[in-house]
C-alpha cells in the first residue's frame, strides 16, 4: 500500500494528458519513473517533517499548526 496519496492523484490526473514521465503498458500506467519514484519521496518526506513538528510543538504546549491552504 502506498503512503502517498497526492503523488498517486497528480499521476493519474497527467496520464489523462498523456504527460511524458509516465511510463505507459499495453494494461495501462506503470508508477515507477523517476519523476513519480522523488515526487512519492517528497510527500512522504514532507508527511515526516510535518510529524515531527506536530510532536514537537506538542511537547511544548504550542499551538497547533493548520496543515491545510
Amino acid at each position: 500500500m502506498n503512503n502517498t496519496p497526492e503523488t498517486d492523484v497528480a499521476i493519474k490526473a497527467q496520464a489523462q494528458w498523456r504527460r511524458p514521465f509516465i511510463s505507459y503498458t499495453m494494461d495501462g500506467i506503470t508508477w515507477d519513473g523517476p519523476v513519480v519514484d522523488l515526487c512519492r519521496r517528497l510527500e512522504r518526506e514532507r508527511d515526516e517533517a510535518r510529524q515531527q513538528i506536530d510532536d514537537y510543538r506538542e511537547r511544548h504546549d504550542l499551538l497547533p499548526i493548520s496543515w491545510e491552504l
